[in-house]
């Protein structure tokens, strides 16, 4: 992102730190969003960040609980500082076999609402309002943090840009809700108000939801007094905001609107939690419903469906492999957009990977994701925060809170591929204490069946090797895939230990030599 797009001259408050004025209900769409009058530019156009800064003067003085920072760590006499996304005490969500319920990952179809459970309470925002301090709090640290991570951030300073559609709550009617998590709730819109662009889309049956902090962490608050939870969670709503608006692939979902006053809309609303929002494409189900509920089915009543030895001789098995690794390189095309663009996702799982109305495979939860310096040193390390994400996709070294890199994500990439061919939920029936000490401490690896070829076997075992620099890039997983599709019993032609390809490459050295030209 450039700065141009979240300051403009005519409205110095359109970004995410701070309301729009004007009602957006007629403004541009998402497709819009793209150009920039600084389309190859590094840097924000003379005067722009020190305008960022000044504006935000008055709300820099807050504390900061998070406020650690990462490094690289290979090469420390060029250390880069820049802002860590996650704190470590709120980075590990879940944990054991209930943890996928424990993030906003039940999707529903795109007609009927989740019915609530029975027992489960819900919390309504209107009930659960933040004191005037603490919101007033919440909104300085928020404006603190984001500047701190777009002042270190190359890609969201260019491709960052918040001219996606703004609504008011009048602007828009919420129905049930879809999903609830630790952090984030997750409600069905059921119409907007006449004259948004959403209403005039040209597929009729597109709907959307709306995505807010869950109400349940700002109860809590008021009972113990702990606002660690409500800054986490929405720090990771507004940082997940900015990244969605800055990226552009088939495989990730969409920004589609954000709340009109942006983070102060926590203040603007007299502390509700629903006070920042976002608007996303509503999905119609996860791939774990997927794996669980289609394919596992599937292979229970047809069990030659899992002898992969058999691919090139049965039809209906050749056919069942081809489904899931062809999924498999719709996960593996968005992590490698994000990779290119210095971005780790630090949480791919089948609960966070979903299929719109016309079955597209999409990314989504970024809550956790962090954008990391470009380096031109393959299998650069950087100091990033540890213990992130769910234990069962998550790498040894990032349990271990060590240095990691991209590889992290090859590593979660290499388990849920695991869970689609198997059908099975890794390290099945462990907590996630037990998970860690599997994994981290004894180095098992989830097991390979009889009858799974033996370079199928050997593409497992590179892609969650213990040392990170013998996994192969999510490009040359993606390369490896294609071949097993085309040749499924041939020997797959594995990258080389100690991988130079490097993601991003030739993208940062382009951008680099421009910041040289200057």
């Amino acid at each position: 992102m450039a700065d141009e797009d979240l300051y403009d001259d005519e409205n110095p408050g359109s970004g995410i730190l701070y309301p729009r004025s004007a009602s957006l209900s007629h403004g541009p769409t998402a497709s819009s969003r793209s150009s920039s009058p600084y389309p190859n530019s590094p840097h924000p156009p003379p005067g722009e960040t020190e305008r960022r800064l000044s504006l935000l003067s008055a709300a820099t003085n807050s504390s900061d609980p998070y406020g650690s920072s990462y490094s690289m760590t290979s090469d420390p006499t060029n250390i880069h500082q820049i802002i860590q996304h996650q704190s470590d005490d709120q980075n590990e969500r879940e944990s054991g076999d209930n943890a996928e319920e424990s993030q906003f990952t039940a999707v529903t179809s795109a007609t009927t609402p989740t019915p609530k459970k029975s027992g489960v309470r819900h919390y309504k925002v209107e009930d659960y309002p933040l004191p005037k301090d603490v919101s007033d709090q919440l909104v300085a640290h928020m404006e603190k943090r984001v500047t701190e991570v777009l002042e270190h951030s190359r890609f969201l300073q260019r491709h960052c840009g918040f001219d996606v559609p703004r609504f008011s709550h009048t602007d828009v009617e919420t129905g049930e809700p879809i999903a609830r998590g630790g952090f984030a709730v997750i409600m069905e819109i059921k119409w907007f108000t006449t004259g948004c662009e959403l209403n005039e889309d040209e597929n009729e049956d597109k709907e959307y939801v709306l995505k807010y902090l869950n109400p349940k962490l700002i109860a809590k608050f008021l009972q113990d007094k702990d606002n660690d939870k409500v800054f986490a969670g929405a720090k990771d709503l507004v940082l997940e905001a900015h990244i969605l608006s800055a990226v552009n692939h088939t495989n990730i979902i969409a920004l589609r609107g954000l709340s009109t006053h942006g983070i102060h809309g926590y203040k603007a609303t007299g502390g509700r939690a629903d006070g920042f929002f976002m608007v996303l494409d509503r999905l119609t189900g996860t791939l774990s419903q997927r794996i669980f509920t289609d394919w596992k089915e599937k292979a229970d009543a047809n069990p030659h469906l899992q002898h992969l030895d058999n691919l090139t001789t049965n039809t209906m098995t050749m056919d069942f492999f081809v489904d899931r690794i062809r999924t498999a390189l719709d996960v593996a095309s968005a992590l490698i957009y994000l990779h290119d663009h210095q971005i780790l996702h630090r949480d791919i799982k089948p609960a966070n990977i979903g299929f719109d109305a016309n079955g597209v495979l999409k990314v989504f939860d970024f809550g956790l994701a962090v954008e990391v310096p470009y380096s031109d040193k393959p299998n650069q390390l950087y100091d990033l925060s540890g213990n992130t994400g769910t234990p069962r996709f998550m790498a040894p070294e990032v349990m271990k809170r060590k240095p990691y890199n991209f590889k992290a994500d090859v590593y979660s990439f290499s388990i849920l591929l695991w869970e689609m061919l198997a059908l099975e939920k890794p390290y099945q029936g462990m907590d996630g204490e037990a998970v860690r000490e599997t994994v981290a401490l004894k180095s098992e690896r989830p097991p390979m069946p009889e009858r799974w070829p033996e370079n199928i076997a050997k593409l497992f075992k590179r892609g969650w090797a213990k040392k990170i620099d013998h996994r192969p890039t999510m490009a040359e997983m993606h390369h490896c895939l294609t071949f097993l599709l085309a040749s499924p019993l041939q020997p797959t032609p594995l990258p080389s230990k100690h991988s130079s390809m490097l993601p991003g490459k030739k993208l940062f050295r382009a951008r680099r030599s421009l910041d040289n030209n200057k």
